[in-house]
């Protein structure tokens, strides 16, 4: 099933500036209770100024099951204009199909940082993605607005197949990948999944052992069995019936 929703965050403020356009990301985080996938959204805002963004967002391989925004910056018990559509609306929801709107006044960034936009929450893994959606015929893909310009098109995608803490890649997530994580534990940049980075945001942490316990047990697909060929099939045949006389020997 196809999810189809609209996030609409109302001002927040940014307290420094920063060279690069404001951009968002995407971070998986794992399990948070059984059935419960864990995403967090992310803007990296480009100014100090107020910030308001509009997401498209979609979701394939499941259901989204909630969003949790950070109340710590963007408080949506606080309504207030939005100024992508003229109205004031407050809170969030999600939809099968079509869009759904969040709107609300926010607190202060304390620095043009990584800042948490929400949390949303899935019934298990698939693809997250930001952007692909036209808004109200003015522009395609997610938007963030901080001065007199706003950034149009962002996008944003990430994939979740289960066994993302499979961090030797033999095909199981076991305890072996757990002594991985264990060894790379601590690393702040630069980590790669052999490492112990589950989700590839290139730190070795909480979060991936996180993953690791939520993906214990969980298996590739086995790869499919190569058919012998006719030689080799005859030669297979020859060795077994080599030892069939063996066989009836034991026997008496």
């Amino acid at each position: 099933m196809r999810l189809l929703l609209t996030i609409t965050l109302g001002f927040a403020l940014v307290a420094a500036s920063a060279a690069d356009a404001a951009q968002f990301s995407l971070r998986y985080i794992g399990l948070s209770s059984p059935g419960q996938h864990a995403w967090q959204v992310l803007l990296q805002p480009d100014q100090a100024s107020a910030a308001a963004v509009e997401i498209g967002m979609q979701f394939t391989g499941g259901s989204i099951l909630s969003l949790q925004p950070n109340l710590d910056v963007f408080d949506d018990a606080n309504p207030g204009q939005n100024p992508f559509t003229g109205t004031v609306t407050i809170g969030a929801s999600v939809q099968n199909s079509g869009a759904a709107a969040f709107a609300a006044l926010g607190g202060v960034i304390p620095a043009v940082q990584q800042t948490l936009v929400m949390t949303v929450m899935t019934n298990g893994p698939g693809t997250l993605s930001l952007g692909g959606q036209n808004h109200n015929g003015f522009f395609t893909g997610a938007r963030v607005w901080q001065g007199a310009t706003p950034v149009n098109g962002l996008t944003a995608s990430l994939q979740v197949t289960g066994t993302e803490a499979d961090f030797n890649q033999n095909g199981v997530v076991d305890g072996a990948d757990f002594l991985i994580w264990q060894r790379g534990s601590g690393l702040a940049s630069g980590a790669t999944r052999a490492l112990g980075d589950a989700n590839a945001d290139g730190a070795v942490n909480q979060f991936d052992l996180n993953i690791w316990r939520g993906q214990y047990g969980a298996t590739t697909s086995p790869p499919v069995a190569a058919v012998p060929e006719p030689a080799t099939l005859g030669g297979a045949l020859l060795a077994a019936a080599s030892f069939l006389p063996l066989a009836r020997k034991r026997r008496r």
